[in-house]
């Protein structure tokens, strides 16, 4: 038997939290963000939330937001952090076809790809640039 695969399970939706809604905005304010991603990112809410205990959310923005870039089809736009415990936090925003699709929040790479559920302190984040 392999290891089990995270997923995000469906949720009700609801607005985003504080700190989803800070390292959202903090992303799209990136190099990388445009202005139809930041429209997208103003209406989004969470729709889904992963099973294996990281704080990753999946996001839904408005119907009428519009389309961004697709670029290839699928990117990331993300930043890494550090918890206040000194845990390293990756924070990726995945764009499919253009859309939102979810907030991965991902301290699992100093434990064994065991997520603790940390939260980066936000004077920590840095851009990544994007391939």
């Amino acid at each position: 038997m392999g290891e089990k695969v995270p997923q995000l399970v469906d949720k009700e939706p609801r607005p985003l939290s504080r700190v989803e809604r800070t390292l959202l905005d903090f992303v799209l304010e990136g190099p990388d963000g445009s202005p139809e991603l930041r429209a997208q990112g103003a209406s989004a809410v969470a729709v889904s939330a992963c099973d294996c205990g990281c704080k990753s959310v999946g996001l839904e923005p408005a119907r009428d937001a519009p389309d961004a870039d697709a670029g290839d089809g699928a990117y990331g736009l993300s930043a890494d952090g550090t918890s206040p415990t000194g845990t390293d936090v990756e924070v990726t925003l995945h764009v499919v076809f253009g859309r939102l699709t979810e907030l991965e929040i991902w301290d699992g790479s100093m434990t064994e790809s065991e997520s603790r559920g940390e939260l980066p302190d936000i004077s920590t984040l840095r851009y990544r640039e994007r391939d």
